[in-house]
């Protein structure tokens, strides 16, 4: 051993922790408590219970079954989220359509739900076909095209019908309830117990109804939508 060397310190005694660490550099957190398990600790052994109801599962830890986020459900979102219309970016509220766009909530962009000014250019040209055509050509073209949720007016300024529970279009039967039974029936009957003023007030029921449905849309279980491209 050279002169002016210090010897290297013993190492601490088998069986005894070392000395402790120095603390961390200002701006660092503060280590975990003795016997927490860090980020990514392995899954629990088999059989180790869930989390209460209502609270996430601890970091690393497999959420237990039917545990995660609320199924996607058309067309309604759950009640009271905020979620951004895909469309135009904005909130689109807690209805089934956009408030700022009528971005319908889980179609396909572009899909809005039809305004009452678009419905009636539609009714007026249904009603103008209808008399041109002296009700058999509009009625044949009817026919055709109600399996694909539409009606000659409908055809022409790009609206589609569509059922609401799934937002598919309307096939043949769900038409034929809504344009026969409901429109032609149903209000058939109603004008005649309210001596013509039930039809007068009903007509106008998309402009004050939540998702813009008539009686017969009530009745059909049914949505008019803008679909100019065809998606839906």
């Amino acid at each position: 051993m050279s002169m002016g060397t210090q010897p290297a310190p013993p190492p601490p005694p088998s069986g005894q922790p070392p000395a402790a660490y120095p603390p961390p550099p200002p701006g660092y957190p503060p280590p975990p408590p003795p016997g927490y398990p860090p980020s990514g600790y392995p899954p629990p052994p088999p059989g180790y219970p869930p989390p209460p109801p209502g609270y996430p599962p601890p970091p690393g830890y497999p959420p237990p079954p039917g545990y995660g986020p609320p199924p996607a459900a058309y067309p309604a979102p759950y009640p009271g989220i905020i979620q951004p219309c895909p469309s135009c970016g904005q909130n689109a509220g807690t209805g089934i359509a956009c408030q700022y766009c009528n971005q319908l909530i889980g179609l396909p962009v572009g899909v809005r739900l039809a305004t009452p000014g678009r419905r009636l250019g539609g009714y007026l040209l249904d009603a103008l076909f209808l008399l041109v055509t002296l009700f058999i050509g509009w009625l044949i073209w009817s026919l055709i095209v109600w399996k694909d949720g539409l009606t000659p007016g409908k055809q022409v300024v790009g609206m589609r019908v569509i059922k609401w529970e799934t937002g598919r279009r309307a096939g043949w039967g769900a038409m034929a309830l809504r344009e026969f039974v409901a429109k032609v029936l149903v209000m058939g009957l109603i004008s005649l117990v309210t001596f013509g003023i039930g039809p007068l007030v009903l007509d106008f029921m998309l402009l004050w109804d939540s998702r813009r449905q008539q009686l017969w849309d009530k009745i059909a279980g049914t949505l008019v939508v803008y679909d100019p491209r065809g998606q839906v």
